[in-house]
């Protein structure tokens, strides 16, 4: 039951408020202190976001110039994922670059193949085109000149003299198509590896003095100067081919080599190898003929005068041959118009050159010049 009385209980006010002024205190530095650490935290976070996008920029711009991006570690997720996405790029981006100048290379290479075929192709299919001509050329003239032989033969009143002259044609110009049909046989014998050699042993010299001599004889060389330098150098050789080969050079030479000009043939043994030289005071040749002169139905410029006919094949049988003989054959030349020098080279035979030529005494044979 209530009894009626009532209990008071005073305190300072002082107290009261000191209370109070230290519990606000104590809310002001908490409150301050949790200010100071999130702006802490939100500096720190900051700088890290900063440094990340600033490696994005960094790796994008590298993209940009086709460089591949540095890798780098921010620690944030999304930044670190980004990044990684970018230096990804960057190397599907170098990748692709290393292929691309591999396909530009190839392309390349591949372009310069068809120039050079494109180049070939050209040139085969002009030297097709000059051989045609030559061919035509060096049929018709034998042909017209038999063909016109025997209408005169055919004259009644034709004097005996006359039709003696004419067979004389008719037989000369029937050996030069001959001749004609065999070298083109032999050229593509050779090409096609079907030419067999009747190998005997021979002084390569010997061999030189009959073809010159054989020249001599039916006076091809009567209007140049012919100088023969020779000591015996014995080969395992076909003879008809070394004939074929030392022909078609001293002919080339003849070819070539102005009316009143000199040639020199020399042959003897160098070392272990056979070698035949033959030099000439013509027309030369300029460095690009020189690496081709050993093509087929390659010629000068001065083919093209058909006073000197010929196929441009002779040379061609002749490194054919000499190959054949496991031998090599080059060319030389100053330049047009200071002659040029052919040298061929064949393994000397087991026993060298201890046998001597029947005539390796005489001296060297010369045909002077006579007056055209």
């Amino acid at each position: 039951a209530l009894s009626g009385w009532t209990v008071a209980v005073g305190v300072p006010v002082d107290v009261i408020e000191a209370s109070a002024r230290r519990a606000v205190m104590v809310a002001s530095m908490g409150l301050m202190a949790a200010i100071i650490c999130a702006l802490a935290l939100a500096l720190y976070f900051s700088r890290r976001m900063a440094l990340s996008i600033e490696s994005a920029v960094t790796s994008a711009a590298a993209l940009g110039r086709g460089e591949a991006p540095q890798q780098f570690a921010s620690g944030v997720l999304e930044f670190d994922r980004l990044h990684a996405a970018l230096v990804a790029a960057g190397g599907i981006l170098q990748q692709e670059r290393e292929s691309r100048g591999v396909v530009e290379q190839e392309r390349a290479r591949l372009f310069t193949s068809e120039q050079e075929a494109r180049l070939l192709a050209e040139n085969q299919n002009r030297a097709k085109d000059e051989f045609l001509a030559m061919l035509s050329h060096e049929l018709r003239n034998p042909l017209a000149a038999i063909s016109n032989s025997i209408a005169l033969m055919e004259h009644p009143a034709v004097p005996a003299d006359i039709a003696a002259r004419a067979r004389n044609i008719i037989k000369r110009q029937s050996r030069h198509l001959a001749h004609i049909v065999d070298d083109l046989l032999d050229l593509g014998r050779l090409m096609n590896g079907k030419v067999a050699l009747v190998r005997q042993r021979l002084d390569l010299a010997e061999a030189v003095r009959d073809c010159v001599q054989s020249m001599q004889t039916t006076g091809r060389i009567d209007q140049h100067r012919l100088q023969l330098q020779a000591t015996p150098a014995w080969v395992d050789a076909d003879p008809t081919r070394i004939e074929q080969v030392i022909s078609n050079l001293v002919s080339n030479a003849l070819k070539y080599t102005p009316p009143g000009g000199s040639i020199t043939v020399d042959v003897g043994a160098l070392g272990d190898s056979a070698v035949l030289t033959v030099s000439d005071t013509g027309i030369g040749m300029p460095p690009e003929l020189v690496e081709r002169v050993f093509d087929v139905f390659v010629q000068g410029a001065g083919a093209l005068d058909r006073s000197q006919g010929g196929l441009g094949i002779g040379l061609a049988l002749v490194r054919q041959l000499v190959v054949l003989h496991a031998g090599d054959v080059s060319a030389a030349s100053p330049g047009p118009d200071q002659g040029s020098t052919f040298t061929v080279r064949l393994p000397l035979s087991g026993t060298g050159t201890m046998a001597a030529s029947p005539h390796s005494d005489q001296p060297d044979a010369t045909t002077p010049a006579t007056p055209s």
